[in-house]
């Protein structure tokens, strides 16, 4: 329980700071910031499927991984998220693809490479979906247009909202338009972001929100367009949706080291539970080690139950097998161990009382 549930902070400090020299907040893990209220924007016919984003970050290093900006709705999932993979930037979101819906998830490649402030600009209308940085377009996926719902429920900043996937880094601007822009538009957008003119993008007429994160100071960076809502930043870090028991998604190598702490961390306990039920308890062997992997279970629920409110930990039906498998090896040592135990005690007798 110790080590499962280590640092036992449950209200863990929100770990963003505003920047002193420039405008932005800095995000440093586990650090949040959501919007006040929820969008809702009903998906429709193709024509009205319209959305641009434009984000100003710098992330602190280009090894990591970790959601920068994501939409939270309970009703639906998978809905837009920008995230950071390494060096390349993540785009993740609902496609109209002529007649169907699609879960699409495209990379930009080595956007990150450079430890420098990127302006990412995503526009997406019946004509495909655009990503320019700096104004210069980058990469296009003609003929896939994200619908308008992408942008239902509620903007996050920082972290994903259910995994343990915080982003270290700064961001600097963020816009967010009912409409998709063209090349000119979407660099007089450039220019007018590097030139500190928020007011001319506030008031274009497709404006939904316009953060140039220019407070400095105190727990609410304003909209200063005046259709969606302020973005508030917490003072405690919590977990916006709670997930229990993750099932996999995919193995990687870097999984066989947390595979073996879990199933050999279990085994001390299957061990020595099993060893007191039938020497205290007087359990036979069989019922004596069903008792102990029912309670490594229990054990195990107990602890991943815990963690889904641990912002630094993650609740694993990953971890509940492999503890429950240590467990039951720890209840099967039982016997090999006592006999390697009494051959040890009888091999020091011996040496301690040699026949004569």
């Amino acid at each position: 329980m110790l080590v499962g549930l280590s640092p036992f902070n449950f209200f863990p400090k929100n770990k963003t700071q505003w920047l002193a020299d420039r405008n932005g907040i800095r995000f440093e893990g586990h650090g949040q910031i959501y919007s006040t209220n929820t969008w809702k924007q009903e998906s429709s016919a193709s024509s009205q499927d319209s959305l641009t984003i434009e984000i100003w970050l710098e992330p602190v290093d280009n090894s990591k991984w970790g959601e920068i900006l994501s939409m939270y709705d309970p009703e639906r999932q998978g809905n837009l998220t920008i995230a950071q993979s390494l060096s390349d930037l993540l785009l993740r979101a609902h496609f109209r693809d002529h007649d169907r819906i699609i879960l699409g998830k495209f990379y930009v490649d080595d956007v990150f490479r450079e430890h420098k402030a990127r302006f990412v600009t995503v526009t997406s209308d019946s004509k495909g979906t655009i990503v320019y940085l700096e104004a210069v377009r980058t990469k296009a996926y003609p003929d896939l247009t994200m619908t308008a719902d992408n942008f239902s429920g509620r903007l996050i900043l920082g972290h994903s909202p259910s995994d343990g996937l915080p982003w270290a880094g700064q961001v600097l601007g963020l816009a967010i338009y009912n409409r998709g822009l063209t090349a000119e538009e979407v660099s007089r957008h450039y220019r007018a972001w590097r030139e500190g003119r928020f007011s001319e993008l506030a008031t274009e007429k497709h404006a939904v929100a316009v953060y140039p994160f220019d407070e400095r100071t105190g727990n609410q960076v304003h909209n200063q367009a005046a259709a969606g809502p302020h973005l508030q930043i917490p003072t405690t870090f919590y977990i916006v949706h709670r997930t229990f028991l993750v099932p996999p998604v995919i193995f990687r190598t870097s999984d066989l080291s947390d595979f073996a702490i879990n199933i050999f961390g279990f085994v001390p306990f299957g061990l020595f539970v099993s060893a007191y039920l039938q020497s205290a308890v007087r359990l036979r062997r069989t019922r004596a080690a069903l008792l102990t992997i029912a309670l490594g279970i229990f054990t195990s629920i107990t602890i991943e139950t815990l963690q889904a409110y641990l912002p630094s930990r993650v609740s694993s039906l990953t971890d509940l097998i492999n503890n429950s498998l240590g467990t039951a090896l720890g209840a099967m040592l039982l016997d090999p161990a006592f006999k390697v135990a009494k051959a040890s005690i009888d091999f020091v007798r011996h040496l301690s009382h040699p026949l004569p």
